[in-house]
């Protein structure tokens, strides 16, 4: 299935009546670009190699936007990277919580047109945004970090820690190692 006829599709689910496109009208009905793009990529196939990498060097450097950030494509810094995590975050959906959980997801949309994207996940696959998008980073990392895929989530274990350096804060992060923490 070709992305246009996925977004033809979409527009039929959403404009039963027609005279709309889903294209630039996400926010309008609280359906997410990362969400209306992402199942369009999904279905079209799997991304390219160069698109690959470009999704697993923001893997990689903690760089993944989060989906509140890709709720609206005008306003993300890097389009190409944008559409890689929106077609990355679709994959994991339909992984995680069945395809059939996308088709659900923009009928729930469609059903209730001033509805919120949090609302509608919490309805249809049980969790939220912010849970959403925690589980969806962590499984980017796993699918592009081997060494951490045995690793227990660092929340599982411990606590955040913000380490002062000379009046800044420092985040800590896992070694390229895979090891410890840097």
């Amino acid at each position: 299935v070709s992305h246009g006829v996925t977004q033809a599709l979409q527009t039929q689910v959403l404009f039963p009546s027609g005279g709309w496109s889903v294209v630039g009208l996400g926010p309008l009905f609280h359906a997410p670009d990362w969400f209306l793009e992402g199942m369009a990529l999904y279905f079209s196939g799997a991304p390219g190699a160069e698109q690959e990498i470009d999704l697993r060097g923001a893997s990689l450097a903690n760089r993944l936007l989060s989906l509140e950030e890709l709720a609206d494509f005008n306003d993300v810094p890097d389009l190409g990277l944008a559409y890689m995590e929106a077609h990355s975050i679709a994959g994991y959906i339909a992984e995680e919580f069945g395809e059939e959980s996308l088709g659900k997801l923009l009928a729930a949309v469609a059903a209730q047109p001033r509805n919120d994207i949090d609302a509608t996940l919490s309805e249809v696959v049980g969790i939220d945004l912010r849970t959403l998008n925690r589980r969806w980073q962590r499984y980017a990392k796993k699918r592009y970090w081997p060494l951490i895929r045995e690793k227990e989530s660092p929340e599982g274990v411990a606590r955040e820690l913000r380490i002062p350096v000379q009046g800044h804060a420092a985040d800590a992060a896992w070694a390229a190692s895979g090891e410890g923490l840097a």
